[in-house]
């Protein structure tokens, strides 16, 4: 991809700018480059970097070969060091995604974040970063200063920040500093979160300091204990049933933390639940029948989106699902994914089925079909049933 060149037209975005700095910054114009810095961020009201806007000359030296190498942001310090310099009062949106922050890098954007230069700061995203233990403890620091108590998004995922990284972050979230926190995304590259660091998540969400979260969105939890201590702290209510929605997406979930989940999902703090994401847990048929009892409350109604994805689902669970639908449960929902689930003739007849005989069940189910007749069918009848659907609303 081409250089963005720093000699950009009065329109160009604040960020497209501050790019084509960092990008063209020598160690003679390092002064002069930073001021300029200074006065795009003055202008921002969001600071959006991420790799797929940079040139990457040559092949990673950091051997992580899907994050970029330490020159594909080249003069980043120049960006933290310019953040530290006064309050930015229009700059609301902070997103850097894929773009590797070295840990020097990350302790100086907390120092800015303690002088209050970034108090104004909605959206906080640095996602797949690189950021570790240590990225993980200033930023959890820069939290419990108080100075970013306008935030409502916080997506930290594709991180490998580690059990230890995760208990600071806990402990700042836990502070009450971040008290319009509404968006909360965790979850590491590759080395998965163990039981010390969801336990201590859990306790922040059992301290009532996080009580307006919509969004929680939490991966790879590879001890199944630790699912059951987070669904458990949700349970207390201590986020006042405002939960929008939940991914517990490849958590290594079982039989124990799928009832762990229904037993929550009955809780009414769960009733505004819109969005729930299970995928790549291993629950089986066995799983899914746990959480059958909670999909066919009526705690579920407002549900719109359900995924399934990769669960080892088989024709068991499948036919569950269908008959649940038949019988007009969750009416509101509007996607039903389970890709890589055993759809065998006798779990796509029932789904069939259950378009058929309840004309009032539109939504879409992704699956695998035995044949393309049966898709066919499956379809026509959703057709018909949003038809019938919009003839009512009229």
């Amino acid at each position: 991809m081409a250089m963005i060149s720093s000699n950009m037209s009065p329109r160009s975005s604040p960020s497209a700018v501050i790019l084509g700095i960092l990008e063209k910054l020598t160690p003679e114009s390092k002064k002069e480059d930073e001021l300029r810095i200074v006065q795009e961020l003055d202008r921002a009201t969001e600071l959006h970097l991420t790799r797929y806007l940079l040139r990457m000359d040559s092949p990673s030296k950091s051997g992580l070969s899907s994050f970029p190498n330490s020159t594909a942001l080249p003069n980043f310090g120049a960006l933290t060091r310019a953040l530290q310099q006064r309050p930015f009062l229009r700059l609301e949106t902070v997103i850097l995604s894929d773009t590797l922050i070295e840990e020097k890098e990350m302790a100086e954007l907390s120092v800015a974040i303690k002088k209050g230069n970034l108090g104004r700061v909605f959206v906080l995203k640095l996602v797949n970063c690189g950021l570790r233990a240590a990225g993980a403890k200033s930023l959890a620091d820069a939290i419990e200063s108080g100075k970013l108590s306008c935030l409502h998004t916080l997506h930290l995922e594709t991180n490998d920040i580690g059990d230890v990284g995760l208990y600071a972050i806990a402990g700042a979230l836990g502070s009450g500093h971040v008290p319009a926190l509404k968006s909360l995304h965790l979850g590491p590259k590759t080395d998965g979160f163990k039981l010390e660091g969801a336990d201590a998540l859990g306790i922040a969400f059992q301290t009532g300091k996080l009580a307006l979260l919509e969004d929680l969105m939490l991966q790879r939890l590879v001890e199944e204990k630790g699912v059951i201590s987070i669904m458990r702290a949700l349970e207390t209510g201590m986020v006042r049933g405002c939960l929008k929605s939940l991914c517990l997406w490849g958590c290594t979930l079982g039989v124990e933390g799928a009832r762990a989940i229904a037993s929550a999902l009955l809780s009414p703090h769960f009733y505004s639940l819109l969005s729930l994401d299970l995928s790549f847990n291993k629950m089986g048929d066995e799983g899914l029948n746990a959480l059958s009892g909670a999909l066919r409350s009526n705690n579920l109604n407002n549900l719109q989106v359900l995924l399934l994805n990769s669960v080892g689902m088989g024709e068991k669970g499948l036919v569950e699902m269908a008959s649940l639908l038949e019988e007009g449960h969750l009416h509101s929902l509007r996607i039903l994914s389970a890709v890589g689930s055993d759809n065998t003739n006798t779990s796509a007849n029932a789904l069939i089925r259950a378009y058929r005989n309840n004309t009032f069940l539109v939504a879409e189910i992704q699956v695998k079909w035995p044949t393309k007749s049966m898709e066919s069918n499956a379809e026509r009848f959703m057709k018909r049933n949003d038809k019938l659907v919009d003839l009512l609303k009229d």
